[in-house]
């Protein structure tokens, strides 16, 4: 079994990892040329905006009840998120403007490694309250992924849309 969790070092890498994807859907929509996804990009980059403020309150509430136990002060949660983020953003450096598919490849990529984070931080807790906080974050960020992946599957004409054929070659 998994360490347990320790709440406090969740948040805080929670809200790192947040802040990464504010910062990667942006330098996408920067990037992207076509205003469809350029928007689809800053409406990620909004959400994960929301989400960063919905840990601040949270951590607010925490330490309101006395129930905040900061980290060691050795502790940067930019440690734990970095790696991910640096292989993520070696796939679009150097580029004046990446093209969409690209993008969406790689919003997909932090999409899928959000949901995995709050996966392991619902596996390493039995606080009820904590699983459903993990719970909701992880949903919408599965929710980011499938349209995300929708997006790329009707550029790359998988003749699907959110799972579902968009034709049907037996029909007729």
């Amino acid at each position: 079994m998994a360490e347990p969790l320790d709440l406090a070092k969740a948040i805080l890498t929670a809200m790192e990892l947040e802040m990464a994807g504010l910062e990667t859907f942006i330098k996408l929509a920067r990037k992207t040329k076509d205003v469809t996804g350029k928007n689809m990009f800053l409406r990620l980059a909004s959400d994960e905006l929301d989400h960063m403020k919905f840990f601040h309150q949270y951590r607010l509430r925490l330490e309101k009840e006395g129930k905040w136990s900061p980290p060691p002060a050795d502790f940067k949660p930019i440690a734990v998120v970095r790696p991910a983020l640096q292989e993520i953003d070696a796939k679009t450096k150097g580029e004046e403007h990446a093209d969409e598919l690209t993008a969406l490849r790689t919003a997909l990529e932090l999409e899928r490694r959000s949901v995995e984070f709050y996966n392991r931080l619902m596996e390493r807790t039995t606080d009820r309250e904590v699983r459903q906080l993990f719970a909701k974050l992880r949903d919408i960020e599965e929710a980011h992924y499938d349209l995300i992946q929708a997006e790329i599957d009707s550029l790359t004409g998988q003749g699907f849309w959110f799972g579902v054929p968009e034709f049907d070659l037996e029909a007729g």
